[in-house]
């Protein structure tokens, strides 16, 4: 049983007292103790279900939640999977301790797990002992055994901790202690062990004996806790909380203490108890259903009434009531998890005392002026301060009672005038004074021993150009240098101002002229740094006769922007950026560089930079403060940070405000909040710090297992190191230096990286192989010491394929590949040469080829026209008997065999170019075959020769192209005939095989070919066996055919045997479907008959119009005029630009000319022609060498209106241009005698034409009632003369000028009378036309229309309207008669 006090007076006084004194605890505790928690996050991760707190040797604390395990490290949280269907977590995560070698146990619903805290990997406890055992609690004891207690019992762990040993604990009636809730094991080496319905047992190992305790409420125990004061404490479910001495309950006659919930704030919270911790100051946590309970211990004895906390919606209020586990980390930092409500970390802020000492926090200044924002500041005798503060000037306070007066409100200042800010104050050494630097009045010199005051400003001194004052700073002189918005002004001790003057090593003196915005002395050479705040920085040396140094922007690497600048005791020279962090001073190179190691500052702008008395520089950013010592060897050492606005704190350093102060030995700094104090030397005890600790390392992004030797591959793309100082408290105010040295080098100070604790990680990339030492040191936030360090080497492996092994297979394939290349060279460049010069042959063969068809070509074009010549001299010759018919016959058969082999040549070298086309017709082919054969008759007999034709069936008709089927046929019958022997036969077979194939056969009993001569019959310039047969050839006839047949999309064979002798068969398709539309020509059918080179029968009739005969060749225009002026008049001229001459000179109805003339050609000449509005009416025909359509299109398009090749038919070109002629005469004249005089443009003319009748027209309409308007005017506004003018109007009208006129006021006369109903006279309208007669105005109306102009207007006004009587068979005397227009 437990033993109670027996007084029940005693316990009612004792009550009492402890009531009043816990009222005033509390009330304390209350107001400077509020606790504030805040929880811990991860994207990601859920930690709702808490189970268990723990924290590991090492430092790391583990969060164990129902379906995950959780490391953390105070920045990072780890997640371990426990999935419940996975083969290592099997149910729910209850406990977790430290086990052996690195390895961590957990406790689950169904069993045992254990994690490799080194790679990971988890795995299940298969002993058969607690496989299915529902984990609760877990201990350790002295010895490192493991104990576990579940439903079914307390287990005890082997040494190797993969087996576990049943206790063998049994109650009173024998049966086994089961449903284990808690194990607890004492200094003593005692096992507690509370159960769910039995009560509390202990265990004690040594003696291998049990001991039970059955009270009533302790059968309720649940959880347990030992104090340092020797007492159990028993958290019951629901029986409240319980305190007993061990000493006791080893005695067997235990004495307790009950606390239980009651109607009181300040009882238990709740008396279900889940939890039971203590905190560093002893004070015990209770974590219950209802929220936490704190009971607090002071003066050796704990109170009787709880700080009890419960959730609240505000942030920084207990979250969630049940509260089932309370972790004190080793750096003492309080960390509570919640069933449903995650962890959340517990913090108080300091005591009041404690907060006096380092916060100045003026709250008497804040209630009166809203703002405690100090902006400069100077500590005084007798705990007095001189402040400015922001918006207020300044004032005196102080420091014992925290009151002030306003500088208005002292008597030193009556009358001054107002200002709102002091951004700078100095106490004169040596002396008294204080110096007061303004906004926008100057300075105000104060002397604190007579109190007299002093104003020094642009009034004042007249010198002193700027009043608004940014710096103050006293040189050892004595001299007061002042730092305004516009330049620096130096007051001596007589108070006199000048401004900074003299030379400018690398600028001007006006560079000054800037806002300045620090300036520093430095204590060794007594010279003088001055910042600007976007002008760099400049050096004033103490010797006034040197010349000042400016370092801008390139020689501050690249920034011009200064906050704070301080030159230290050791004659350094530290300057702040606004923006890009910290510069130091390179004596050596006279230039300023980044301090690059604090990469937390890079990005950050320095507002206050200073020395304290011991050497360590202190540098400020907007929150955060470092300090730090520089050694001989420049290496930064003792390294301090601090995070003033942490957690969320809103607070920032003023510029310029640190201050060293003697009577507190601590460096000041003026900031938002009042005036923050930091000890120079006091360094917060490290023993609680931890360890620090590679919490993560990842190649290219892949977390790696962490040994002492790292091996990264030579390919790596990224090594990222993790560190971690174990500082629960304020992780982020860590600060950390890092290097990474390879082995075999010297390490340089340089290469430490220092960073905070939001940056506590490394990235290398890149690295070269070999052997590295990565180095690592923390600090907590506030500390100066940095002891507390790791390492870890790092082998980077070379790339395998640079190793001495691969490098001398390189060598030895690269030699045999060097042989290899050599003689792959040697046989290469034979190869080549015999290639090149095989190519040299060939281009030298394809040159001769070109040479030869070029050739070819050439003395075809120079046969043409001699040709011409001959065929029209023979047109001249006039047969008169039969003999001389069938000479002329034979010769004229001969003249067209000679102008179809240089049709021939040039045919060949359209093809050879590409440019032949072609363009089939429907015809009887069979017919058109048997025609070309019949040609070969006259040849056929000279040989002696027998040539036979055959068709089967007797016609085939079929779409082909004559030219290119008369071209095969006369080539294949001339090859034939060359290569038959006299008294030979050659036959030509043609025949229809199926789908549309003709099949042209052309068979000779020669000489059988070889197969060699079969396979270069149709080679170009081949030369065959033509020589043994005294015939001639030129090697480009069968292959013209091969090409022909090719475009005819045909093929063509040689058989060459004993049954069909020498046989070459051709095969064309001859159906319609296998063209398209843009081959086939459907305007004609094809006329199987070949020309001769006249018709013998033609009967020639002279006509009277005049052809101008345009050649440089004079026998060819002699010989045109003899044949063709039996036809025409015929005149010649030999020049392009006499026939321009001749056609302005003579009538000329049309032109014939050559293309190829030397002065113009002939293509020039017909767009002269053409452009003429003079000649534009006169046919132009060109005649020319060059055959193809391309060259009839470039003709056309410069105007001809026909286009013929030489040598020419006479009979067709005399044909063309009797069709010109009247075309001309019969189609245009009659048209327009149609169409005039409105509808001129509906006429079929060229441009030119229509221009020129327009023209006409206009101009006759325009005088139409003008009866003097004759021939002479109508000349003179055409501007052309009467003979011109008469010649083209009656080309293409077919009226002359004057019969255009009187037709047209004709016209005009008829439609007014049509046209209008009313009654005209007829004399009216015979005027208006410009007829001054009206009886002859009557007369021609009446010849053209057939009606007077009366009889006219009579039927108009009947609607009796005559029909059209215009009579287009006018004589040009009578009047023209045009249509009616309505």
């Amino acid at each position: 049983m437990w033993k109670t006090s027996s007084s029940n007076e005693t316990r009612a006084f004792t009550v009492i007292l402890l009531s009043l004194f816990l009222f005033m605890e509390i009330q304390a505790y209350g107001i400077g103790r509020r606790m504030n928690f805040r929880p811990l996050q991860d994207s990601g991760i859920l930690l709702n279900d808490v189970s268990a707190l723990y924290q590991d040797s090492e430092g790391y604390v583990w969060i164990v939640t129902y379906s995950a395990l959780v490391r953390y490290d105070g920045y990072q949280m780890k997640v371990y999977p426990s999935d419940k269907d996975s083969d290592g977590a099997d149910g729910y995560l209850h406990r977790i301790m430290e086990g052996k070698n690195g390895t961590m146990l957990i406790g689950t619903e169904r069993g045992l797990l254990k994690i490799d805290r080194r790679t990971g990997a988890m795995r299940k406890i298969n002993d058969n002992v607690t496989e299915h055992l529902n984990v609760s609690a877990m201990a350790k004891d002295s010895l490192g055994r493991i104990w576990v207690g579940g439903d079914k019992g307390v287990f005890m762990g082997n040494a190797s901790e993969d087996g576990f040993l049943k206790m063998d604990f049994r109650v009173a009636d024998g049966k086994y202690v089961t449903d284990v809730v808690d194990l607890l094991i004492d200094d003593r080496g005692s096992l507690w062990i509370t159960t769910w319905n039995s009560g509390l047992f202990r265990y004690d190992i040594e003696k291998g004996k049990l001991y039970s305790f059955s009270d009533s409420d302790i059968r309720h125990a649940y959880t347990l806790a030992t104090d340092n004061e020797g007492n159990l404490w028993i958290g019951t479910w629901g029986h409240g909380l319980m305190r007993a001495s061990l000493s006791s309950l080893y005695s067997g006659e235990p004495e307790c203490k009950h606390y239980r919930h009651s109607s009181r704030t300040d009882s238990l919270l709740d008396d279900i108890i889940y939890t039971i911790s203590f905190d560093s100051e002893k004070n015990m946590w209770v974590g219950n259903r209802s929220g936490l309970s704190i009971l607090q211990y002071d003066g050796g004895h704990f109170s009787d009434t709880f700080i009890n906390l419960s959730p609240q919606p505000e942030y920084g209020n207990l979250p969630y009531n049940e509260v089932n586990s309370v972790l004190k980390t080793k750096d003492d930092c309080m960390l509570v998890g919640m069933f449903g409500g995650g962890v959340c970390k517990a913090e108080t802020p300091p005591d009041a005392d404690e907060t006096d000492n380092f916060v100045m926090r003026l709250e008497s200044v804040r209630r009166e002026y809203n703002t405690s924002s100090v902006t400069s500041f100077l500590s005084g005798d007798d705990d007095i301060w001189w402040m400015g503060i922001s918006g207020h000037g300044f004032i005196k306070y102080a420091s014992s009672d925290g009151s002030f007066t306003g500088y208005q409100d002292l008597p030193e200042f009556e009358g001054f005038l107002y200002t709102n800010n002091f951004d700078a104050m100095l106490l004169r050494r040596g002396t008294s004074e204080i110096c007061f630097g303004s906004y926008d009045k100057g300075v105000w010199v104060y002397d604190t021993e007579t109190g007299l005051t002093e104003i020094i400003n642009s009034s004042t001194a007249p010198a002193m150009t700027n009043d608004c004052i940014k710096a103050l700073a006293e040189d050892s002189d004595g001299n007061v240098w002042i730092g305004t918005r516009e330049g620096v002004f130096v007051m001596s001790p007589d108070k006199s101002v000048r401004a900074l003057s003299g030379k400018m090593r690398n600028g001007n003196i006006s560079d000054l002229q800037k806002k300045i915005s620090s300036i520093s002395v430095s204590p060794v050479s007594g010279d003088i740094w001055i910042a600007t705040s976007h002008e760099g920085i400049i050096r004033c040396p103490k010797d006034s006769s040197e010349a000042m140094e400016f370092y801008k922007s390139n020689s501050c690497q690249g920034t011009g922007s200064f906050n704070s600048i301080c030159a230290d005791s050791a004659g350094n020279v530290w300057a702040g950026s606004m923006w890009d962090g910290l510069f130091r001073w390179n004596k050596k190179d006279d230039r300023f560089e980044k301090v690059g190691r604090f990469v937390f500052l890079d990005g950050h702008g320095v507002t206050n930079i200073a020395e304290d008395p011991y050497g360590r520089i202190w540098v400020a950013t907007n929150n955060s403060l470092v300090s730090f010592v520089e050694s001989e060897d420049g290496s930064l050492n003792s390294i301090s940070y601090i995070d003033i606005a942490r957690n969320g704190a809103m607070d920032f350093f003023s510029h310029n405000t640190a201050v060293y102060v003697p009577e507190k030995d601590c460096m000041a700094f003026g900031c938002f909040s009042g005036i923050r104090f930091f000890p120079c030397r006091q360094q917060r005890n490290t023993t609680k710090s931890g360890s620090i600790d590679l919490s993560d390392i990842k190649i290219g992004n892949r977390s790696i297992v962490i040994d002492d030797n790292i091996v990264v591959n030579h390919n790596a793309p990224m090594l990222d190191i993790h560190f971690t100082l174990f500082d629960f408290h304020n992780p982020a105010g860590n600060v950390y230096r890092y290097r990474l040295s390879r082995q075999g080098r010297a390490a340089l100070s340089d290469d430490w990286k220092i960073v905070n604790g939001n940056h506590n990680y490394a990235l290398f990339q890149n690295l070269d192989p070999g052997k590295y030492v990565f180095e690592v040191y923390g600090t907590r936030s506030g500390e100066t010491t940095d002891s507390i360090g790791t390492s870890i080497q790092i082998h980077v492996l070379g790339n395998p394929w640079l190793s001495w092994w691969a490098i001398m297979i390189y060598v030895f394939v690269f030699a045999g590949l060097f042989v290899t290349v050599i003689l792959i060279i040697r046989s290469s460049y034979r190869f080549r040469r015999r290639i090149e010069m095989e190519q040299f042959e060939k281009h030298k063969a394809q040159e001769i080829n070109q040479a030869k068809l070029q050739f070819f070509t050439n003395v075809s074009h120079e046969f043409l026209t001699p040709l011409s010549i001959i065929l029209a001299g023979m047109e001249s010759l006039e047969p008169k008997d039969l003999k001389e018919k069938n000479v002329y016959t034979i010769m004229s058969a001969n003249a067209v065999r000679l102008m179809r082999l240089v049709q021939q040549v040039l045919e060949f070298r359209k093809a050879e170019s590409g440019n032949l086309r072609l363009l089939v017709s429907h015809g009887n082919v069979a017919r058109f075959i048997r025609h070309c054969v019949e040609s070969f008759a006259p040849l056929v007999r000279k040989h002696c020769l027998k040539i036979t034709f055959s068709s089967k069936p007797k016609d085939i008709d079929g779409w082909f192209d004559t030219d290119k089927i008369d071209k095969i046929a006369y080539n294949l019958i001339s090859n034939a005939v060359k290569y038959t022997p006299d008294g030979g036969h050659i036959s030509v077979e043609v025949s229809l095989c199926g789908d549309g194939i003709l099949e042209i056969a052309c068979s000779n009993d020669g000489k059988l070919m070889s197969k060699k001569t079969i396979e270069g019959l149709f080679r170009r310039f081949y030369e065959g066996e033509y020589r043994q047969f005294k015939t001639i050839g030129n090697g480009i006839g069968l292959s013209l055919v091969k090409s022909l047949v090719t475009l005819h999309k045909g093929t063509i064979e040689v058989v060459s045997n004993e049954q069909v002798k020498n046989r070459f068969i051709v095969h064309i398709p001859v159906a319609k479907e296998n063209y398209s539309p843009e081959e086939i020509d459907e305007s004609m059918d094809v006329d199987t008959r070949i020309p001769l080179a006249h018709s013998l029968t033609e009967t020639i009739v002279k006509s009277d119009r005049t052809i101008l005969f345009v050649d440089d060749n004079e026998d060819l225009t002699e010989l045109f005029e003899g044949v063709m002026s039996r036809r025409f008049n015929v005149l010649t001229c030999n020049s392009a630009q006499k026939t321009l001459e001749l056609l302005d000179k003579e009538h000329i109805d049309i032109v014939v000319s050559d293309v190829f003339m030397p002065d113009m050609d002939g293509l020039q000449l017909c767009s002269k022609i053409k452009e003429t509005i003079e000649f534009s009416h006169i046919p132009v025909i060109l005649l020319t060498a060059k055959t193809g359509d391309s060259y009839s299109i470039e003709g056309y398009r410069h105007g001809a209106d026909g286009y013929l090749a030489k040598p020419c038919n006479y009979s067709v070109l005399s044909a063309m241009i009797h069709n010109l002629l009247d075309r001309k005469t019969s189609g245009g004249g009659r048209e327009f005698k149609r169409k005039l005089v409105f509808d001129v443009k509906d006429v079929d003319y060229t441009s030119s034409d229509q221009k020129f009748l327009k023209q006409a027209v206009d101009i006759v309409n325009g005088n139409i009632a003008d009866s003097e308007f004759k021939l002479p005017a109508f000349a003179s506004a055409m501007a052309m003369s009467i003979t011109v003018l008469t010649e083209k109007m009656k080309t293409l009208t077919g009226f002359s000028p004057m019969a255009f006129i009187i037709n047209s006021r004709l016209t005009l006369a008829y439609r007014m009378i049509t046209e209008n109903k009313d009654h005209f006279r007829v004399s009216d309208i015979a005027y208006s036309v410009g007829f001054s007669d009206a009886k002859y105005f009557s007369k021609r109306f009446k010849a053209k229309f057939g009606l007077s102009p009366k009889e006219l207007i009579d039927k108009s006004l009947n609607n009796n309207l005559p029909e059209d009587r215009t009579n287009d068979d006018t004589s040009d005397t009578a009047s023209p008669s045009p249509a009616r227009s309505n």
